[in-house]
């Protein structure tokens, strides 16, 4: 005879189960409770899985209504905002010395098929954040072909060595300081 293997359940919304927002108040969270337990306490229902159901708000009130067990039960479940990103502070003065014009050209094709694909590409990376950090960067590295005349790569290659690692320190420092310092790697991972 084979035991069926155990399976997890889902972890309980505290406030759910009180039929509350995360934004209640500390009386909003003692009348929920109140009105949860006489509903569901077992000497006045006869639902099989009233005790259950019972222990579930107890529990829910346990946490929900001391501020400390609070604030770490929703610093581990309740999923925060992805900080907001400024696209054009973080791409916007990296690729200067790629935008110095050797010839002057009024084109502006890649300026706007770059700002699309990165949107594109942002999109079904991240999102709607990452459409927009996307279309600034794309449309950036459009602006350098357009006014360089050559692709984004030829026109970086053609830098002296020092204006190279210049970019590249820039960029690094950009990313570095979004990615790290803000936090939205970690906002993004799965809870």
């Amino acid at each position: 005879m084979s035991v069926p293997p155990a399976t997890a359940s889902p972890p309980l919304d505290l406030y759910e189960i009180l039929g509350l927002s995360p934004a209640a108040s500390q009386d909003d969270i003692r009348s929920a409770y109140i009105r949860e337990a006489i509903r569901c306490h077992p000497d006045r229902n006869n639902d099989p899985g009233a005790t259950q159901t019972f222990q579930h708000v107890a529990e829910a009130f346990y946490v929900l209504s001391d501020p400390i067990r609070r604030q770490e039960y929703d610093a581990k479940t309740v999923p925060r905002p992805c900080p907001a990103v400024d696209a054009n502070a973080m791409f916007g003065n990296v690729f200067q010395e790629l935008l110095r014009p050797e010839v002057h050209h009024h084109a502006t094709t890649w300026t706007m098929m770059g700002g699309a694909s990165g949107a594109v590409l942002g999109f079904i990376l991240f999102n709607f954040p990452g459409a927009l950090l996307g279309s600034v960067a794309g449309s950036t590295l459009g602006r350098v072909r357009d006014a360089k005349g050559v692709s984004v790569y030829d026109a970086f290659v053609r830098l002296q060595p020092v204006q190279r690692r210049q970019v590249l320190d820039r960029i690094f420092q950009q990313l570095f300081h979004t990615t790290v310092m803000q936090g939205i790697v970690g906002s993004m991972l799965p809870k």
